[in-house]
């Protein structure tokens, strides 16, 4: 197995435990950030793996683009889930539902 082979299963799985994580985690808000951090590493791993096997920059730019975009939704996330935290004793997505209304 070349390197481009295994990098492109380690990114498939990382994305389709991603997708099943967010589509299972219908009650914690943490497990869903982590689900789509996942979502974004397996995308970003991916750009990267094309970018290594054809020799093209623009995908690693492209992947330190997805890896930027993952951190800032990191700290955005956080903080939010820490205002909802302070305010309420959890951090469900069903205290969240009801604080939108």
């Amino acid at each position: 197995m070349t390197l481009l082979a295994a990098c492109l299963v380690v990114s498939s799985c990382l994305f389709a435990f991603g997708i099943i994580g967010a589509l299972l985690a219908r009650a914690s808000a943490l497990a869903l950030m982590i689900s789509v951090q996942l979502i974004l590493l397996g995308a970003g791993l991916n750009f990267a793996a094309f970018a290594a096997g054809h020799d093209d920059p623009a995908g690693i730019v492209l992947a330190v683009l997805a890896f930027v975009v993952a951190f800032a939704q990191v700290l955005l996330f956080g903080a939010l889930l820490f205002a909802v935290l302070r305010n309420n004793d959890s951090i469900s997505l069903r205290v969240i539902n009801i604080l939108r209304d």
